[in-house]
Formats: C-alpha cells, sequence, structure tokens
C-alpha cells in the first residue's frame, strides 16, 4: 500500500525538534509572525570585530511553507524562544514543497562585555503647553549589549561616561523620546540609531546620560 503523505501540512509531523520562533518581516522591528521552525546551527562563533565583542555564527532554518501570507525573505530575523535573533540572508523552497530552508547569520555579544538593560519608552499626556511626558514604560525588558565610550569598550568596572554607543543584536522600533536604563547603574537618552546593512550586522544606538 502506498505511503499517503501530505507534503503541504505535515511538516510537524515528521520534524520532531521543532522550536517557537518568531519571524520578524521588517528588520528593525514592527509584528512578528509567530511559527515552529526546525534549526541547524554552526557550533564554531568567531570574533567579528577588533576588541571581540561581537561574535557570529550561521543558522539555517527550515521554516514551515503552510503559514499564511509568509514567504520569508533577506532581511527578515528570527527571533528563537531564547531571544536570540539571526538576519536571514538566503532562502530556498525545499524539495517537497513543504518548507523554507533560509541561511541566517546570528550575531552575539561577547559574555565578557554583555550586560542587561531595559529599553523604555516615554507616556505622553497632551497638555495646554502641548505634549507632555507624564511617565515612562519599559517595552523591552532584559535587552543584551555592550556599552561603548567613544575611544573604545566600557570596562565592566568603569564610570559610566556621559555618551555612550549601545551595540545589541535584537531588532528595535526606535521611537522619539526612548531611554536605556542599564542594569548596573546608568540611564541613557537616545539621540541617534544605525540599522544594520547586511546580514549578521549588529544594531547600535547612540545616548548620551540623563538624570531621573
Amino acid at each position: 500500500m502506498p505511503i499517503q503523505w501530505n507534503a503541504e501540512g505535515d511538516f510537524a509531523a515528521v520534524v520532531d525538534t521543532l522550536e517557537p520562533v518568531t519571524l520578524y518581516r521588517c528588520p528593525h522591528g514592527g509584528a512578528g509572525v509567530e511559527m515552529l521552525a526546525w534549526r541547524f546551527d554552526d557550533a564554531t562563533d568567531s570574533p567579528d570585530d577588533a576588541e571581540g565583542a561581537v561574535r557570529r555564527r550561521v543558522v539555517v532554518w527550515q521554516l514551515p511553507l503552510e503559514v499564511e501570507g509568509v514567504s520569508p525573505q533577506p532581511g527578515d530575523v528570527v527571533v528563537d524562544g531564547a531571544g536570540g535573533c539571526s538576519t536571514i540572508r538566503s532562502v530556498n523552497r525545499m524539495r517537497g514543497a513543504t518548507r523554507w530552508s533560509c541561511e541566517s547569520v546570528r550575531a552575539t555579544i561577547a559574555p565578557e562585555f554583555a550586560e542587561r538593560f531595559d529599553w523604555e519608552r516615554p507616556i505622553f499626556q497632551e497638555t495646554s503647553e502641548g505634549p507632555t511626558v507624564v511617565g515612562w514604560r519599559t517595552v523591552r525588558p532584559g535587552l543584551v549589549g555592550c556599552f561603548a565610550r567613544a575611544d573604545g569598550l566600557q570596562p565592566q568596572d568603569a564610570v559610566n561616561p556621559v555618551s555612550v554607543t549601545v551595540t545589541m543584536v535584537a531588532p528595535i522600533d526606535l521611537r522619539e523620546g526612548d531611554r536605556v536604563r542599564r542594569h548596573r547603574g546608568g540611564l541613557y537618552a537616545v539621540v541617534d540609531q544605525m540599522l544594520p546593512a547586511t546580514a549578521g550586522d549588529v544594531y547600535r544606538v547612540t545616548a548620551e546620560e540623563v538624570g531621573e
């Protein structure tokens, strides 16, 4: 008797190592699409800058073909359940038309340079003098990044400088008035950002120290 196989909907049934991920169609934020995916992770990390703060590895994701309205493209970002982000650089439709094979690049911050921070956003209220900040809300808690001064990487025990560059791997939807709060101390207003130019590039923002 021939085997009856539904090539359009059997991805989850035949692959038993699936994990939940979110596919972001916009490389710097926006709404994401949740799905189950299979990962092949290259175990080799390699330093990508002179200081060794940023590491990169190649990750191949297999995404289901049957998710309605989703066709992954280069530049899309896959975020796993642990918050790891990888940027897709090539996409192929696999034989059998059951899934997409997406080669991506994942950037991480080396542990010796990494620290936690929260991304905060102002709450505005309309007053007679125009929009006024009346409070703050945390929109991305516990992000991992590297804080650097203009003259190089910031040691973990250094005094907070007035102006910093924050390097991170998670996509951020920057809004006017956003700020970052370091868990080890320090509050910074975001004044500029640099988006990734190619797959696997990091996100960087410039921020200036402010008071509470």
